[in-house]
């Protein structure tokens, strides 16, 4: 099989005379050929940094994050103990290409907030 993960950005910033305009419909990227291999659920993130749960998907592909608190920030560490490399804040979404012996790690600013994820084998 070819092309299981699709992806469409759209990405407009205008601010006064300044604008950035761009839209990338329909990236299609081959996952693994066991289309079992991915995990998704939704983690109650509190204040201390903990791990994603990524059960046995060991080599890390896309990933999709959503921080479904309302008022809350959520950062994502790419292992223990290290500095952020994304803040998704309360509402906001996010999709990356991890690497692949990342052991994801988020922390919640102030109060316990649910993040919504699915990740990918590579």
């Amino acid at each position: 099989m070819a092309n299981e993960i699709k992806i469409t950005v759209k990405f407009n910033f205008k601010n006064g005379n300044a604008a950035f305009p761009v839209t990338r419909e329909d990236k299609k990227y081959d996952a693994v050929a066991d289309p079992q291999r991915f995990v998704a659920g939704t983690q109650s993130v509190g204040t201390s940094e903990e791990a994603i749960e990524i059960q046995e998907i060991t080599n890390l592909g896309w990933a999709y994050f959503e921080n479904l608190d309302a008022t809350n920030f959520v950062e994502l560490r790419p292992a223990t103990a290290v500095a952020a490399y994304a803040k998704l804040k309360a509402g906001e979404i996010g999709t990356i290409r991890m690497a692949a012996d990342a052991v994801p790690f988020a922390i919640s600013n102030t109060a316990e907030t649910e993040l919504y994820y699915c990740i990918c084998e590579d």
